[in-house]
């Protein structure tokens, strides 16, 4: 019955990125079958309110997403997504959201490039940039932890990504 309950998960994710609050109650975990199920059908509508999620503030991503921000958040936007990086690229450089959200963006871009739903150049391209931008984060204030923690994430795609060409720059950072 995809197509009839697609647009109420829809909704559901729309829902929950206005207001997190009904996600953040014990035991509700309606957004997170919507989020798996959708991706799993790969249907690109959801791209953006999945994306949308991500801006939450570190604690509210922590307790909607809990274990899934770091296990099926990025597969599911990767899944979701339609060709377009614009959404990915604001979340990834939204350094008001959580590092962990941050981080799924860069695995759904990288995801995206290698499965051919993204153009591989301009991923490799953005990641490059948001890699220079946080390593000088890094170096300004040194005990900028969670930048480190995106950097790391970074140069890990770009490894994924065969982005050999970077690796003086890499090395640098």
């Amino acid at each position: 019955h995809r197509d009839e309950i697609a647009p109420d998960l829809i909704a559901e994710l729309l829902l929950i990125a206005a207001d997190p609050a009904p996600a953040q109650a014990e035991g509700y975990v309606l957004h997170l079958y919507a989020m798996l199920l959708l991706a799993r059908w790969r249907d690109s509508r959801a791209y953006r309110p999945l994306a949308e999620l991500g801006h939450l503030d570190e604690a509210t991503v922590d307790s909607v997403f809990g274990q899934l921000v770091h296990d099926s958040y990025g597969r599911a936007l990767a899944s979701c997504c339609d060709g377009d990086i614009a959404p990915l690229a604001d979340l990834a450089n939204d350094e008001e959201a959580s590092v962990w959200a941050r981080g799924a963006a860069v695995e759904a871009l990288t995801l995206a490039a290698l499965e051919g739903r993204t153009a591989r150049g301009p991923a490799i391209d953005f990641l490059a940039d948001l890699g220079a931008r946080e390593a000088q984060l890094v170096k300004d204030k040194p005990d900028a932890g969670a930048e480190l923690e995106l950097l790391d994430i970074l140069v890990s795609h770009l490894a994924d990504l065969g982005a050999a060409e970077l690796l003086p720059t890499v090395r640098e950072w």
